[in-house]
């Protein structure tokens, strides 16, 4: 028998125009619109589900080398990334091609490089979001030592 499975929820409601709301048990809801490539009028300060999805890869990359940083009793001075995605029409439809994402991490010294360059690593190879999706991951880590 396998182990059940590991169940996250969401709902969504339509609130107005081409937006709407997601909502999750215990959480802050979100608003949410369509973005201004496909919906010039939306509201440019709502998210959308393209930014959800590149930050959720993104975020998910941070989490992960956050997880194996603790493991590895590895102490850093701060995390920092930006991403982008790259949407493409493919056969007439759009869909995500790549992302990109850069990490910048400031370590002590420079001793501490190649083990944070290990951990990003390890964190880029077992991320559950990025695993799960069909477009390609780049990631354009940035160690500096700190001055």
């Amino acid at each position: 028998m396998s182990d059940p499975p590991i169940l996250f929820t969401t709902s969504v409601e339509w609130t107005q125009s081409h937006e709407g709301v997601i909502r999750s048990p215990r959480k802050t809801d979100v608003a949410a619109t369509c973005p201004p490539p496909f919906w010039p009028q939306g509201d440019t300060r709502l998210w959308s589900p393209e930014e959800f999805f590149v930050g959720a890869v993104e975020l998910c990359l941070m989490m992960t080398f956050l997880y194996f940083a603790d493991r590895g009793e590895f102490r850093f001075l701060s995390y920092k990334s930006r991403a982008e995605g790259h949407i493409h029409y493919i056969e007439g439809k759009a869909r995500f091609t790549k992302i990109l994402i850069y990490p910048r991490i400031e370590v002590a010294d420079q001793r501490a490089t190649q083990k944070a360059k290990r951990l990003l690593h390890g964190a880029e190879r077992n991320c559950l979001v990025s695993n799960s999706v069909k477009c390609d991951i780049v990631i354009e880590p940035e160690i500096v030592v700190a001055k």
